[in-house]
């Protein structure tokens, strides 16, 4: 009888911790991806029950910075940030705090990306003939930034090159500040027509001001750029070397783009080299000038 007795405290002594309630880890856990802007985000958590007054579970954007936060209202369960609270791309984690004391965080980040856009351009244009009106689309947006915009965006535009665009080191040409988000969905960006000067591909992209290693907000399809035939330019004589009251030239070209800006440029070659000699404003309404022969200098042709 004795055996048998404690045989059943040492088998009570065994059983008892298997039987106790270790306490809950706490975790939290966010969606693998999200699209800004594009609806609320549904983000599950567990804590233990005694650790629920006071906790919260917050945002946190790639700088560790807490964008938003909201109470845990039970130890197990989801809360929902509503749209508006991730605007930005980036990498974004999830934070079960109580105080300064951070209880549980995300294992793995929400890759959020830049909502669908389609970005309106003409799709060919005549150098030198027509401005470029660019018009933004953001099809998939669902709501507006709930907070005040910390960044802005560069509406840019890119010549890719006379060739295959990607044979071509990207030249940017003019960029367009737009301080946010209602900026950018409601405001046209216009182009001057002197901007699209040469033949070739050009396209528009649209950045995050503040982080350029991010990827592109938008980027239009290419707009391609053909030489137009309205202008001509021809010289009266020649050789140059026999100038003796100017060399007079004769042009013609459209009065749209230039504004009264258009210039006429003057190379001359020496040992093969092409080099850059001088330029002149042209009259306005007018199709012909004389240069005068002191401006060419000697040895050149």
């Amino acid at each position: 009888m004795a055996v048998s007795c404690k045989f059943l405290w040492l088998l009570g002594f065994i059983l008892l911790p298997l039987s106790s309630t270790s306490p809950q880890t706490p975790w939290v856990r966010g969606p693998a991806e999200y699209i800004a802007l594009s609806g609320d985000l549904l983000i599950d958590y567990e804590v233990a029950s005694n650790t629920t007054s006071g906790a919260v579970i917050r945002v946190v954007d790639s700088q560790g910075i807490p964008l938003s936060k909201t109470d845990v209202r039970s130890n197990l369960g989801h809360v929902i940030f509503p749209c508006g609270i991730v605007h930005k791309a980036g990498d974004y984690h999830f934070e079960i705090a109580q105080g300064d004391t951070v209880m549980a965080r995300s294992p793995e980040v929400t890759k959020t990306r830049w909502p669908a856009s389609a970005t309106h351009v003409p799709l060919l244009l005549e150098s030198y003939s027509s401005d470029a009106v660019v018009a933004l689309e953001f099809p998939s947006v669902k709501c507006s930034p709930l907070q005040q915009d910390d960044y802005g965006f560069d509406v840019t535009l890119v010549y890719q090159g006379s060739s295959h665009p990607g044979l071509w080191k990207p030249e940017v040409l003019a960029q367009e500040r737009l301080g946010n988000w209602k900026a950018l969905w409601s405001q046209h960006i216009t182009f001057d027509c002197q901007l699209f000067d040469r033949p070739g591909f050009y396209q528009v992209q649209v950045l995050c001001a503040d982080d350029q290693s991010l990827p592109a907000v938008s980027e239009s399809v290419l707009i391609t750029v053909l030489k137009s035939p309205q202008y001509a330019i021809n010289i009266v004589q020649n050789p140059i070397s026999s100038c003796h009251s100017g060399i007079n030239v004769v042009y013609r070209y459209p009065t749209t783009c230039g504004k009264g800006r258009d210039k006429v440029r003057v190379y001359g070659r020496r040992s093969g080299q092409l080099e850059y000699l001088f330029e002149q404003r042209l009259p306005m309404n007018k199709h012909a000038i004389t240069l005068g022969c002191h401006l060419f200098p000697d040895g050149y042709e």
